[in-house]
């Protein structure tokens, strides 16, 4: 950030726009590996249990190119911060791991609470959850990008999060809104017809808002 100056968001992105493009190309990868992929395998493990080995490979490969491309960025950004980039990468998995632990576990209590309890069919029961984890995967994005931007500029997120609440509430509550606007879009997105293409351009639209929070993000750290 040095020599820099005082920039406003337009300025800093422009001037950061390689590192921007660079990590969404990596989102993008990643996201054609689990959008392509995984309805594929679920698709003919259920019909005939016959998977293209061709599929197979393409998917592997965009998710390795993709994974890689992140580990590598992100331990150029913490190391050029002074972090020991492996012990925040263990930490940054640690909580990605737990929290997606606990979010399935409440998805699979809301499921049974809707299909025994409420007596919602099994159909119905599957749509819900769908849809709830639409909503929750992208909420949990942004929110895990903020946290990332904190820890590498060696904030403390909880705290940050409080006196920034309690200096501009109007503003947080326009950020929080914004995230969860997006967030509610993806998932009203959803409801119309899938295919290929579609799931291609959701992945688009989702590592646009990813992309999104962390160049906000990472200015609002350098500015403040």
């Amino acid at each position: 950030m040095e020599g820099m100056g005082k920039m406003r968001l337009g300025e800093y992105i422009r001037f950061k726009w390689k590192k921007f493009v660079f990590v969404g190309v990596c989102l993008l990868l990643l996201g054609t590996a689990q959008t392509e992929l995984v309805p594929y395998v679920m698709e003919r493990w259920s019909h005939d249990r016959r998977i293209g080995i061709l599929h197979i490979l393409f998917g592997i490969c965009f998710f390795a190119a993709g994974a890689t491309g992140l580990i590598l960025f992100y331990r150029k950004e913490y190391t050029g911060h002074g972090k020991n980039w492996k012990e925040e990468l263990v930490r940054l998995s640690a909580v990605y791991l737990l929290v997606q632990c606990i979010a399935g576990t409440g998805a699979g209590a809301a499921g049974v609470l809707l299909y025994r309890g409420c007596r919602v069919s099994y159909e119905d029961t599957k749509t819900v959850l769908y849809f709830l984890n639409i909503l929750w995967q992208n909420l949990f994005r942004a929110g895990l990008v903020c946290y990332m931007v904190k820890r590498l500029h060696g904030r403390d997120w909880r705290k940050d999060w409080i006196e920034d609440w309690k200096k501009n509430r109007r503003k947080k509550a326009k950020e929080a809104g914004c995230m969860c606007a997006g967030a509610a879009a993806f998932t009203a997105l959803g409801l119309l017809p899938d295919g290929p293409v579609w799931r291609m351009f959701m992945g688009l639209l989702a590592v646009v808002y990813i992309l999104a929070f962390a160049a906000y993000g990472s200015y609002r750290a350098y500015v403040s």
